[in-house]
């Protein structure tokens, strides 16, 4: 059995300069390409780079500690929209 993976690859412009290598991010299309590479524009950040979750407890942890320090301000209000949608 033969398995491919496909990644894409995009680059995103970010206006309010929000995100930074390494984040997971929300992408959008453009209606219109800014430039010849640049068809995507940043929504939101997801996850700073970094700041990983449990995704039992929801809590922030550094390598098998948890942290009670949240590293991405916007991440306790992604997680609670995200327990309103289900």
């Amino acid at each position: 059995m033969h398995t491919y993976f496909c990644r894409k690859h995009f680059r995103a412009i970010d206006n309010e300069f929000r995100s930074s290598v390494g984040d997971i991010v929300l992408i959008r299309q453009l209606g219109i390409p800014k430039g010849h590479s640049i068809t995507h524009q940043v929504e939101e950040v997801i996850y700073k780079n970094g700041a990983v979750v449990d995704p039992l407890t929801g809590k922030l942890c550094h390598n098998i500690d948890y942290s009670d320090q949240a590293a991405n301000p916007n991440l306790e209000e992604y997680l609670k929209r995200k327990e309103t949608e289900v």
